[in-house]
């Protein structure tokens, strides 16, 4: 979805509460765009998804998708079916998303 169509939904939308933006780099979403969205919606929780820059999965690609993660409370870091979580306010840790997936995944 383009940029401007999100935004048009959004206002004309009174129910959602949870977007996912899925992804950064696909959406071609840009800084300001990010800022308006948290302006104009402070009661929306935007949940963005990115591709990553390495095989480890650590780093955002992209600039854009850097401030992003900087500007959050909350990323999680999905690799070999876990989600790992770094949050400001405590409570990191990780899920398991798959326990017979992550067993195959990390004894490789």
């Amino acid at each position: 979805e383009f940029f401007q169509d999100l935004v048009y939904r959004l206002k004309h939308s009174r129910t959602v509460r949870v977007v996912f933006i899925d992804s950064v780099q696909f959406m071609d979403l840009k800084y300001s765009e990010y800022r308006r969205l948290r302006l104009d919606f402070p009661r929306t929780l935007f949940v963005f998804i990115s591709h990553v820059k390495n095989n480890r999965g650590t780093s955002p690609d992209g600039s854009v998708a850097t401030k992003i993660m900087r500007d959050s409370d909350v990323i999680f870091s999905v690799r070999g079916f876990k989600a790992f979580v770094t949050s400001r306010f405590g409570g990191n840790g990780e899920f398991v998303i798959s326990e017979e997936m992550a067993a195959k995944f990390y004894l490789e």
